[in-house]
């Protein structure tokens, strides 16, 4: 399932969720940076606050969303129920996602990518996500910036930006 930490508490949120015998996943991309005139690598979530956490022993995911460092967990809608009925189980992500996401890590445990083609997509071309959570639905390209491509999506009737990462679009 896919957890959201809050605003600068996403390592103690990782902490308290693998606390409750979760296990823990925040992927972790390195970059090279400009400060003060010199090129320094630094290391960013590749997902900001979202992570995966996984229950390997049936835990009850219900203690999670009362955690002090932790806004929300993705909600799946509940199947052949009306419009206003409320979510009722956490979204989940395919365990060959995740694998795929760890496939690309270095030996430091940072995500590589190729860059090979980052020019794949020109800006405002139509696209469709193909993995994650969004798959299968459509956008206009946005750009490649720190490591993810960004997409606008029409979601609840207005366009959101969302950040993908690299090989989850394709042209429409």
């Amino acid at each position: 399932m896919v957890v959201v930490a809050g605003a600068g508490c996403e390592r103690d949120g990782r902490q308290a969720v693998r606390d409750l015998g979760f296990s823990c996943y925040q992927p972790v991309l390195r970059l090279q940076v400009v400060r003060r005139g010199r090129k320094v690598w630094v290391e960013r979530l590749l997902f900001g606050r979202y992570f995966f956490a996984r229950d390997a022993a049936a835990l009850d995911w219900r203690a999670i969303p009362g955690l002090r460092q932790i806004t929300e967990i993705f909600m799946a809608p509940p199947p052949y129920a009306d419009a206003g009925a409320e979510p009722t189980l956490p979204a989940l992500v395919d365990d060959c996602e995740v694998d795929a996401i760890r496939a690309m890590e270095d030996r430091h445990g940072c995500v590589v990518f190729d860059g090979a083609d980052r020019n794949q997509f020109v800006r405002h071309q139509a696209v469709r996500a193909v993995a994650g959570v969004f798959a299968g639905h459509a956008g206009r390209y946005d750009g490649y910036r720190r490591g993810v491509d960004a997409a606008y999506l029409m979601i609840f009737g207005r366009e959101t930006r969302i950040e993908f990462a690299p090989g989850a679009l394709a042209a429409a």
